[in-house]
This record gives structure tokens, C-alpha cells and sequence, in this order.
């Protein structure tokens, strides 16, 4: 019987339509010099701290009869290893599909350089895989119970990127704002706290300076940003360089992984 549920389970599809990642945690105390890696859980020093997952999923080819399959734990893994613990909830299936919601929850991240590969893949990458692995539970169906280990790999989409565009520019050189559109075509939705950017001339050169609160949703964006022009910057093609975050949190390192194409409107090399 075991052997036959745990067949039928690890050819089952979970497909996810939505992933969101929030409020990205302050710092509370000073890092001590030390290796980079610690454990969140544990450690009140570790410079990882936790985030809000919450995840709509469903799962197909379930098998032809309906059953029920108890709540329990899996690491969450991606390209750099086990980066934290999620609670999957009770799931009852009909016949060959289940809607799945898992409810937000707060994440500690055990292993900080794990978790900034997966941020990275998701901000930088075309594709990259989640895994949920390690969980240990029950199926029941058809009045019997059968031990199961829980083990998914999930594709998804990354935001590969992501494409950006300055669509307006108003105000002074000191103090101006832009209008900045940003396209995710990823199921991952993350808020990326107050994003702090350079605009750079090809060369490298720092033409302005900006900064603002960005939660990146699926789809089309549109950020209002507050931004200070420095030097006399050149219309045409630029860069807009992740350079942290106002926060003290881990959007502080994982910003940094953005580096997006745009072009310096007229408006803002007139400025």
C-alpha cells in the first residue's frame, strides 16, 4: 500500500500560479565578526532574518480516488541549498487534482548565502526550481494510512531581469521623481523594501541617484521613485544598478543583484 501512494504521490504535478515573498525583517543587533553562514533559528546574531511566504498551488494526477494527506514540514530549497522551513497544511484531494493554499507565514532563514542564490535566481534568471523537500507525513485513503516523504521540485518562471522602462521624470535636479515601469512575467511576487539604485552611463559613471519602496507584483509595475541627478547626465542608454536598501535587512545584499537596461529620457539629461 505504501509503496503504491508514494508512486501514485511522486508522479503527481504541483503547479504554482503565485508566490509572494514579504516583509523583508529589520536587523535587531550588530553582527559579530564570523563566517557568513548561521543559523537564524538559533543564532540572535545572524545577519539572515526571515520573510513572509505565502504560495497558491495546485496539485494534478492525484490518483482516481479521493484522499487526504496530513499537514507537515518541508525545507524549502533552491539553487544554493536548504534556505528555511515552510508548514504545508492538511490537503484533501478529489479525483485527480487539489487546490492548495499555503497561508502566509513567517520564514527564518537558516542559511543566508542559500537564500540570497534564491533571490538572486529569481530576480536575475529565465527559469529557476523551488523544491519543497524532507517532508515527512500520512495519506489516507480508502480507510488506510500509508507514510509518505514529501519531495517536490517546482519550475517556474523567474523574472529574468527584470525589463525596465523610465516612462517620466519631473522636478529638479536635487529633487526629482520618476515614473518607473517594471515588467515581472514570474509567478514570484517580492517586496524589495526601500530600493536604493544608481543610474549609470555605459562607462559606469554615476548620472543620478534613486530610491523608493518597490513591491514588484506580477505583470506590469509602475513605481513612483524619488531620485537626485548628479554631474550632467547623457540622454540614451543606461543602467539602473541595484545598490541596496534604506532598510538595515537582507534586501540590503539581495538588491544588489539588480542591474537593468533603461534609457535617460530627455527630460532627465535636461534637468
Amino acid at each position: 500500500m505504501e509503496a503504491i501512494v508514494q508512486a501514485i504521490l511522486n508522479k503527481s504535478k504541483l503547479e504554482v500560479p503565485h508566490i509572494k515573498i514579504t516583509e523583508p525583517s529589520q536587523k535587531l543587533v550588530t553582527q559579530p565578526a564570523g563566517p557568513a553562514k548561521c543559523n537564524a533559528a538559533t543564532d540572535p546574531f545572524c545577519p539572515s532574518r526571515n520573510f513572509v511566504m505565502e504560495i497558491q498551488s495546485r496539485v494534478i494526477g492525484t490518483g482516481p480516488v479521493g484522499a487526504t494527506m496530513t499537514p507537515m514540514t518541508v525545507d524549502l530549497v533552491g539553487p544554493g541549498g536548504s534556505f528555511g522551513k515552510l508548514d504545508l497544511p492538511e490537503v484533501k484531494t478529489s479525483t485527480k487534482r487539489a487546490d492548495v493554499h499555503v497561508v502566509p507565514q513567517k520564514i527564518a532563514i537558516t542559511d543566508f548565502d542559500a537564500f540570497l542564490a534564491f533571490v538572486r535566481s529569481i530576480t536575475q534568471d529565465e527559469q529557476l526550481t523551488l523544491m519543497l523537500d524532507n517532508g515527512k507525513g500520512k495519506i489516507k485513503a480508502l480507510g488506510m494510512n500509508a507514510n509518505i516523504t514529501y519531495r517536490k521540485s517546482i519550475l517556474l518562471p523567474g523574472m529574468n531581469g527584470p525589463k525596465a522602462r523610465i516612462v517620466k521624470v519631473e522636478g529638479s535636479k536635487d529633487e526629482c521623481k520618476i515614473l518607473l515601469q517594471v515588467f515581472n512575467p514570474s509567478p514570484l511576487e517580492i517586496d524589495l523594501g526601500t530600493a536604493i539604485y544608481e543610474i549609470q552611463a555605459p562607462d559606469g559613471t554615476k548620472m543620478a541617484e534613486v530610491r523608493g519602496g518597490q513591491h514588484v507584483i506580477r505583470g506590469d509595475n509602475v513605481h513612483e521613485l524619488s531620485c537626485s541627478v548628479t554631474g550632467a547626465p547623457q540622454a540614451g542608454a543606461a543602467k539602473l544598478v541595484g545598490i541596496g536598501a534604506a532598510e538595515d535587512s537582507w534586501t540590503n545584499e539581495s538588491n544588489k543583484f539588480l542591474n537593468m537596461d533603461v534609457r535617460v529620457p530627455p527630460e532627465m539629461a535636461a534637468l
